[in-house]
């Protein structure tokens, strides 16, 4: 595709380069401009200026503009609604409710819900009376056509289109190849204004969220100079740990505080970090200007300043290399400022690490780093393990640290540590006793190379603050310790805990709201779960239910009481041949049950009731108390039109309120 560039060097003269591609209303012209900012930098910022203070001769022209600010994605029905929301009057959203509505009982997920053909209409009949420029930040991964949501079609209305995929620290450099030839692509560069663009960028970032304030620039620029410095070769892994970063080095400041850390999730939510996940990005990352060897990546070598406050070291290029040679004793001697650490693929004594000094190390990251056993003589002109004093995150990865953690270590750990993150490693001797760890955040734990656990059932009793557990790819665990004393935990993920023989409904917290079971996300069919039995009953804030792959054994289901809209059953989500119960009662936002295509076996045992005060039909092999009779379809078959059940006596109980509309 032909791009097109123009010497710009800030937001006002963009505009006003802009404007005369938008006036020229000729056959030749085109009809739909595409501008990529500064390499992906600022773009949003000249499309919001324009759209939000056009200039006289502009409006001359157009007699509406149109704003469309999609940047972060929901669904093509969002889009719409955006459209529908400065065009068509007030009364007419009601639509968009009652399609969501009968959306919500097909089971139809929110991102793939689709424009409303009435509406796209509507859009069309108000805005064929006028010359209109739409403005529209597109946040989706493709080319949209707008003419599909009721724009005028820019060929027969003279309408034209202004838009960008960039916003939200959108640099990834694929995304810019979906736009086709018949758009006008332009773009700008200037290699002396990376930083000015960047506080415009964070400046739009901020304008999204009343939580974020001149800390999101800096906050930025941590990501993309570190990046540029050598992400083929360190995994930062920002998906997890960008908000980490920002507050574990200080630049979001709040120590301990909950307020912080939620501040740097919330910022972490507004960027596309997804954009990230390859390490290669941006090409000017190294242009920018940064605080001076604040923020270190090091190859190969430990060049390290008693200034710096991040410091990630890669200690061979890939992991096919051989190891590299042990870190130099002295290495952190100077480094009393160090606040986050990773090390990858770097050799050192474990039992004595040379970072063991650093004293004020809030995120200790360790990536495939092997043990440098040395003499008990040598051990003893080691420091004193001073860094788990004012350590907040801890993150293992590929790595066995068989570490006996002292008592007086253990206080230090218990008394600070918000997050530990452990995939495919350890950090325990034997066992470890998490209820320790009473400050404890998030807890992940990933396919260990060893029991993560001690065996006792109490494993997380008084563990107040935990919010989040992830024990995911674990091959022993058969039985989950109670975790009732978790009052906070919202988020449970068991994916592929294939010798996982039940789940609840004891010991589960009632504040649980997201609960996930996935046992193909490593595409093992051989390794079949040995799960029979999951009890969310009484979970009263469970919201997300995921259930995956293929569950042999499985046999009874319970909900109820929970919050779950909408059930997934099909053949294609999940495999369940030996499901002989399934219990939904006192579910008050159940919409929808997607079945499998022949239905249930012949002797499942169904029990669904939105009410309150259940109806007395236990005798019965099937029986279903509604509220809505719009949930009828969802207990019929869509291949044979048949009901869901194979029982010949069942109890069907539509209870509709005199308010209800059916």
């Amino acid at each position: 595709m032909r791009r097109q560039r123009i010497y710009v060097d800030n937001i006002e003269e963009a505009v006003q380069q802009l404007i005369p591609y938008l006036e020229d209303t000729s056959s030749p012209a085109h009809k739909a401009i595409y501008f990529d900012g500064w390499d992906g930098l600022a773009a949003s910022a000249v499309l919001r200026a324009i759209a939000e203070d056009p200039p006289p001769s502009l409006l001359k022209i157009f007699n509406k503009i149109i704003h469309i600010d999609c940047s972060r994605w929901k669904s093509r029905r969002a889009l719409q609604r955006t459209i529908a929301q400065e065009v068509l009057p007030h009364r007419v959203m009601h639509i968009f409710d009652r399609q969501d509505e009968e959306d919500d009982f097909c089971g139809i997920d929110e991102g793939s819900r689709a424009e409303i053909g009435f509406i796209g209409k509507e859009i069309l009949q108000v805005l064929m009376a006028h010359r209109c420029l739409v403005v529209f930040h597109n946040g989706s991964n493709d080319v949209v056509n707008l003419s599909a949501f009721g724009i005028p079609q820019p060929e027969f209305f003279g309408t034209k289109i202004l838009w960008s995929f960039r916003e939200r620290l959108r640099l990834n450099p694929g995304i810019s190849e979906k736009v086709d030839d018949s758009n006008l692509f332009l773009y700008a560069h200037n290699d002396e204004l990376w930083n000015f663009l960047l506080k415009i960028e964070a400046r739009e970032i901020v304008g999204y969220t009343n939580k974020l304030g001149e800390a999101v620039e800096e906050c930025c620029l941590y990501l993309l100079s570190l990046n540029s410095q050598g992400g083929n070769i360190m995994d930062y892994d920002w998906a997890t740990h960008a908000s980490n970063y920002w507050i574990c080095d200080g630049i979001i400041k709040g120590d301990q505080d909950d307020e912080a850390w939620e501040v740097a999730a919330a910022l972490h939510q507004q960027i596309n970090i997804k954009d990230y996940s390859s390490n290669s990005l941006p090409t000017f990352g190294d242009e920018l200007n940064t605080p001076l060897e604040r923020w270190i990546l090091s190859r190969y070598n430990s060049v390290l300043y008693p200034w710096s406050t991040s410091f990630f070291l890669a200690g061979t290029a890939s992991r096919s290399d051989p190891p590299s040679r042990p870190l130099p004793n002295d290495t952190f001697h100077q480094s009393n400022m160090l606040h986050v650490l990773k090390l990858c693929r770097c050799t050192f004594c474990f039992s004595a690490p040379p970072f063991g000094c650093c004293r004020n190390l809030r995120f200790l990251g360790l990536d495939g780093c092997k043990d440098h056993r040395v003499e008990e003589a040598e051990k003893q002109d080691r420091p004193a393990m001073e860094c788990f004093q004012s350590l907040w995150v801890l993150d293992i990865c590929r790595t066995d640290w068989e570490f006996a953690l002292s008592p007086e270590i253990t206080e230090q750990i218990d008394r600070n540590i918000r997050e530990v993150h452990i995939k495919k490693g350890r950090i325990w001797q034997h066992s470890f006793t998490w209820r320790q760890l009473q400050n404890l955040h998030k807890l992940r734990v990933i396919e260990p190379t060893s029991p993560w656990g001690t065996g006792q059932n109490d494993e997380f009793t008084n563990m107040v603050k935990l919010e989040f557990l992830d024990l995911s790819g674990d091959s022993t665990i058969q039985a989950l310790p109670s975790m009732s004393g978790a009052t906070s935990l919202k988020i449970l993920i068991l994916d592929d805990c294939v010798k996982l023989e039940s789940v609840g409904p004891e010991g589960l917290p009632p504040s649980l709201e997201s609960f996930s079971l996935d046992c193909c996300t490593r595409g093992d069919q051989n390794n079949n779960a040995q799960i029979s039995h999951i009890s969310l009953a009484g979970c009263a804030r469970l919201v997300n239910f995921k259930l995956r792959g293929s569950l042999p054994n499985l046999e009874e289901l319970d909900l109820s009481g929970t919050l779950v809209k909408t059930l997934d059953l099909k053949d294609k989500v999940v495999q369940a041949p030996c499901l002989k119960q399934i219990i939904l009662l006192g579910c008050l936002q159940l919409l929808a049950i997607l079945w499998p295509k022949n239905g249930m076996p012949k002797h499942t045992v169904l029990r669904i009731d939105s009410l309150v005060c259940l109806v007395q039909a236990e005798l019965l092999q099937a029986y279903a108390t509604i509220m809505d009779i719009r949930f009828l379809q969802t207990l019929v078959l869509e291949s044979n039109v048949e009901f869901c059940w194979k029982s010949s006596r069942f109890h069907l109980n539509l209870c509709v309120p005199c308010t209800n509309k059916v």
